[in-house]
């Protein structure tokens, strides 16, 4: 009887073509390859690992123009400058479009070439959201972010702004993209927020609006102390309520000065001391004929005047010594 043929072992090399194997009770069973579509982004390598596929082969969203981008981007538009609202900090949905273009920048380098730089063009430190608790009608208490209504927000503001500041130095190769800076500011740990602040704006380049959105009233000493003997020449939008006026005087070469808060007596003074190129003033009470009476000589080539209210003969007569001067008048919304 001859001998009988050994079974031949069956290399991986083997496998059907289709995608399937048949185990020892005759059921199919699917294989990887068989559940990996073509238009996946990822496959499977010999080792088992995992390896990136060039996305751009198949998603159709990067065949859209810039502009699409652009008019979506438009639905969630950023805190116009000079922001005009009487509120300690803004609302959290303020922040919408910095976290949606944070998003899109870490999604893919194609991405990020794209929206990092807008997303960095604007640094926002004018709300935070804060985790605190809420008890529920059950009795129970949950976490929940937003407002905090304890009042917790000036500590958590403060820290972010500090956060920011020590980021922004410590990357240089992020500070050429900020243009813009807005910022409310808290007694909360000042001695290290300013100093950190006065180090991030000396680093920013191309910054050219700086807004304090609010800072508390009795600030001025602290202000005072920290910006003394520095200077932003690169800043020629500055909007600041008046117990800031410190950091106008580091300001030579702004053209535009918007005050948000206080009378504005003590800004006319460093305007006339250091502000040398103002062209545009706006946000000033001029009820006060005293005040009103220092612009010409503090601001001598001044354009533009804007004013809530209307204007008065007397207001016109005083303000005569500018040439050229416009003033504009603003209504307040209701």
């Amino acid at each position: 009887m001859p001998p009988r043929a050994k079974k031949q072992k069956k290399n991986a090399t083997d496998e059907p073509s289709s995608g399937t194997s048949t185990s020892k009770k005759g059921k199919a069973k699917v294989t990887p390859e068989a559940s990996t579509s073509n238009a996946s982004t990822v496959a499977s390598t010999s080792a088992g690992l995992l390896k990136r596929v060039d996305i751009k082969q198949t998603a159709k969203i990067f065949e859209l123009s810039i502009e699409v981008f652009m008019e979506i981007l438009s639905y969630f538009p950023a805190s116009p400058i000079p922001t005009r609202v009487s509120m300690a900090l803004l609302p959290p949905s303020s922040t919408e479009r910095t976290e949606i273009l944070r998003a899109l920048s870490q999604t893919c380098q194609s991405f990020r070439d794209i929206f990092l730089d807008m997303l960095w063009q604007r640094v926002e430190v004018c709300t935070v959201k804060v985790a605190f608790a809420k008890t529920g009608m059950s009795g129970k208490s949950y976490m929940v972010a937003g407002e905090d209504p304890a009042g917790a927000w000036y500590i958590a503001i403060s820290d972010l702004l500090l956060t920011i500041c020590k980021g922004l130095v410590a990357n240089p190769s992020y500070a050429p993209r900020v243009q813009i800076f807005n910022a409310a500011i808290t007694r909360c740990n000042s001695e290290a927020v300013l100093g950190s602040l006065v180090r991030c704006l000396k680093s920013l380049p191309n910054l050219h609006t700086l807004q304090i959105y609010r800072a508390h009233t009795q600030m001025t000493t602290h202000f005072k102390i920290t910006f003394e003997g520095h200077l932003l020449p690169q800043i020629r939008t500055i909007i600041l309520p008046t117990y800031a006026h410190n950091v106008l005087r580091c300001c030579p070469n702004v053209t535009t000065v918007v005050c948000n808060g206080g009378d504005g007596s003590q800004l006319i003074s460093a305007i006339q001391k250091v502000c040398k190129k103002i062209e545009v003033m706006d946000g000033f009470p001029l009820g006060d004929t005293r005040l009103v009476k220092r612009i010409p000589k503090a601001a001598p080539t001044l354009r533009i005047l804007r004013m809530y209210g209307r204007t008065t003969p007397e207001l016109r007569t005083i303000l005569s010594p500018i040439k050229d001067l416009q003033l504009q008048e603003i209504v307040r919304p209701v």
